[in-house]
């Protein structure tokens, strides 16, 4: 997990505010660039021709023909994230780029604790508005998505994020577990841009910097001192479902141990009665029977 770095605002006119997603634009495409948009919505293409650039339009799954023009930057912002094979749907969107050209990825925060909470409380990730207002993006997590740029060949030069406080959560989740919740990495990061380039993969991912400070950024880190007791609760209850496998284990093989018992008695006494059945067995006792007979009146007589 890549820890988050804060900076100041950024240089935009007075109505847009420096934490939107209009900021992130400004922080990661030049003005004046020659944008190939994949995806995105009639807004996002709005954004980038007020901020200079010259914007086309393409679906996640199409590949540029021969001639067409390369882009300086290439923003996605939602077709291939989602897909089902969203590493080569990267590499589709690469084929757009010049050479040194980057690639910008655009994606609502899908672990927001708003979007969290929702789905504790059986509500549709659709049906949630996404926590700045932002649409027409895939939502993904930070990891993911620089998990799919690795795997596609391309090199993460930076990931910025805007941030919305948490709302208040409703009584249809224990306020134990929203707290909890609110208290994960990465819950208030409400959409995310990775900015991508051709180069080593593996270099290690960049830290988050934050489109503006903003004072509740890491209440993630602070200590939640009412929690300490469920974690107690937690590491008891594994005790006892250790305990209690390892009983129900013995059990087991107390039982088969028994089983097995039983079937060799049964064998056993199976081949006595097949042997005290036998002619052989009862012309045997007929032969001995005298014999002993005779040995009891000879004591007798000798008494």
């Amino acid at each position: 997990m890549g820890g988050v770095v804060v900076i100041g605002g950024v240089e935009k006119a007075e109505s847009v505010s420096p934490d939107s997603c209009e900021a992130l634009l400004a922080l990661v495409v030049p003005a004046g660039s020659s944008v190939v948009l994949v995806g995105g919505d009639d807004a996002l293409a709005a954004r980038l021709v007020d901020h200079q650039c010259t914007v086309d339009r393409v679906a996640f799954d199409q590949t540029p023909r021969a001639g067409s023009r390369a882009a300086d930057v290439v923003v996605v912002a939602s077709g291939p994230l989602g897909s089902a094979d969203p590493e080569n749907s990267l590499i589709r969107a690469r084929d757009w780029l010049t050479p040194d050209g980057k690639l910008v990825l655009f994606f609502g925060n899908a672990v927001h604790a708003d979007r969290r909470l929702a789905v504790l409380a059986g509500k549709r990730l659709d049906d949630v508005p996404s926590p700045d207002g932002a649409t027409g993006f895939d939502l993904d997590t930070r990891d993911h998505a620089l998990a799919v740029v690795a795997a596609a060949g391309l090199r993460a030069t930076g990931v910025y994020a805007t941030v919305r406080d948490p709302s208040e959560p409703s009584d249809e989740v224990p306020a134990v577990l929203a707290s909890w919740v609110q208290h994960q990495p990465e819950t208030s990061e409400a959409t995310f841009v990775v900015v991508a380039q051709d180069g080593d993969a593996a270099s290690p991912a960049p830290a988050t910097v934050l489109a503006a400070d903003h004072p509740g950024a890491n209440a993630h880190l602070e200590p939640m001192p009412e929690l300490d007791g469920m974690e107690a609760a937690s590491a008891e209850s594994a005790r006892l479902r250790r305990a209690l496998l390892n009983a129900r284990d013995y059990q087991i093989g107390t039982m088969a141990e028994s089983r097995v018992l039983r079937r060799e008695r049964d064998r056993l006494r199976k081949d006595l009665k097949m042997v005290t059945d036998s002619p052989d067995f009862r012309i045997g006792r007929l032969l001995v029977n005298p014999a002993r007979k005779m040995k009891y009146l000879l004591k007798g007589d000798r008494g």
